[in-house]
């Protein structure tokens, strides 16, 4: 079995990284000059709401004393391995996405006027590898919390499983013919050749 302690420290040490990439990439956008108006913004609010429930479930799990954390029912060196490889895979789609879109990322749906059909990088191989990577996050931090409380995560994952489509029409009604032809190549999570 895997110890609590070890859980926890990679736990951690995973949700700074990201909040560090986040923080990195957030003060890179501030810099460029805003791009005035926007439209085709489309409410959601299963994925704030997914990741406000996943920051509670967390931070609820680390407050829990080391060595009472109950419900260990996954912690398996196995699992553990497969957990971290996922958040891994997480840090390394996050980097790679936004790093492809540049300019172009948005926290939101929305397209701005100038907005462009990103198909290279990363977004070459997946018309949508940070959802994805927030997938890769959401069942890695199961796996290796192996805890309940961590389910919280849910909400999450299927925000993102719900968001992928309503996003892909908003790029088909700006990018026509663009759109289909990307989305023709390119599967909505994986490309394997």
């Amino acid at each position: 079995m895997i110890p609590d302690d070890l859980a926890r420290a990679f736990l951690t040490a995973h949700a700074l990284l990201v909040l560090g990439i986040r923080l990195l990439f957030l003060r890179r956008m501030a810099r460029r000059p805003s791009t005035a108006g926007a439209d085709d913004a489309r409410p959601d609010r299963l994925v704030p709401l997914g990741s406000v429930l996943a920051l509670l479930g967390l931070i609820a799990w680390l407050a829990l004393p080391s060595g009472t954390v109950p419900g260990a029912w996954m912690r398996l060196p196995q699992i553990f391995g497969l957990g971290t490889a996922l958040l891994v895979g997480h840090v390394v789609l996050l980097v790679a996405s936004q790093r492809a879109l540049d300019a172009s990322w948005s926290g939101d749906m929305r397209l701005r006027p100038d907005h462009a059909l990103i198909t290279h990088g990363i977004y070459a191989r997946s018309r949508h590898p940070m959802y994805l990577g927030v997938l890769f996050w959401c069942a890695g931090t199961i796996a290796v919390g192996s805890h309940a409380l961590l389910l919280a995560y849910l909400p999450l994952a299927l925000g993102v499983i719900r968001r992928a489509p309503i996003e892909e029409t908003l790029l088909e009604a700006r990018h026509g013919d663009a759109w289909s032809a990307y989305a023709t190549k390119t599967n909505r999570w994986w490309r394997t050749r």
